[in-house]
């Protein structure tokens, strides 16, 4: 998912356009009867540990950062410190379906935290004087450019019991290159008990460049993933160096599955293309 410190510099360099994604708070005000799942920024001040906060059924993934490559000596320390400051979470809420008591997909929420008061807390931009959080002109600007990246993430198919959870991150090569991908969090929810399961693959950010990957990553129930960040060194005034780049140097590792044939032929498509009822029977297919 979005994984905000793996990208940090990455998104620092975009243009500054990106929106953020809307509230849970925003979304309940104006909530429709709809059965589909959408997608929300899980609001500022929620504690993310090891119990559930209200309204949410199941944790896809937490990710914890640390520094683990690359040109790590490179970096000062307050920027060692903000690179590994921030947690990004990915939760679900399965509820009842009030007209058929059968569970649907009502909601994924994303959101980005910290450590404050000694809790991990959701935080945004806009809430850290709110929630009291003091935080460096740095740090704040890292988070700012986070949660617009973040808007970035989509629902891109979805259905009653099925969505597909896109979010754009940097992925380290073994040469240490960083390049652009999108990870696909497919989560699939049981009609008569509730449960949930969630596989991860992931592709090229360029539509163009994609294939399918052998190798799906089945991701247990309360995932934490403590997430390796590599460095690179990118810009450089003499011998000083003045920009870096942020990537995951490692993917979220579950339970491998093998792709599918039927689901090969859907695993790289863009939202206009993928019929999500045939994409679910595809996930289900390969996970079953």
């Amino acid at each position: 998912m979005a994984l905000a410190i793996a990208t940090a510099a990455w998104w620092m360099l975009r243009p500054d356009t990106m929106k953020r994604l809307p509230t849970e708070s925003e979304v309940r005000s104006r909530e429709s009867d709809s059965r589909l799942p959408i997608l929300v920024y899980l609001d500022p001040g929620t504690i993310v540990e090891t119990t559930l906060p209200l309204g949410w059924s199941h944790s896809v993934i937490k990710t914890i950062t640390h520094l683990a490559g690359g040109d790590v000596d490179t970096l000062p320390t307050f920027a060692k410190v903000s690179a590994t400051k921030f947690r990004t979470v990915v939760l679900a809420d399965v509820r009842p379906d009030p007209r058929t008591g059968r569970f649907i997909l009502s909601r994924v929420g994303a959101g980005l935290g910290t450590t404050h008061n000694g809790r991990d807390t959701i935080i945004s931009y806009d809430s850290l004087a709110k929630l009291g959080v003091d935080f460096s002109t740095l740090d704040g600007m890292v988070l700012n450019r986070a949660e617009k990246a973040l808007g970035r993430s989509r629902i891109a198919a979805r259905t009653a019991t099925f969505a597909l959870y896109d979010t754009y991150v940097e992925l380290a090569k073994k040469s240490g290159k960083h390049h652009s991908i999108m990870l696909r969090y497919a989560i699939v929810v049981d009609p008569e008990k509730g449960t949930l399961r969630c596989v991860v693959w992931n592709v090229e950010a360029d539509p163009v460049a994609r294939s399918a990957p052998n190798i799906l990553s089945l991701l247990p129930e309360n995932f934490l993933f403590k997430c390796g960040v590599h460095v690179e060194a990118r810009r450089m005034i003499g011998n000083l160096v003045t920009s870096w780049g942020f990537a995951m140097a490692d993917l979220p590792a579950g339970k491998a599955i093998p792709m599918s044939p039927t689901l090969d032929k859907m695993a790289t498509l863009e939202p206009a293309e993928i019929d999500a009822a045939s994409l679910e029977s595809a996930v289900r297919e390969t996970l079953d």
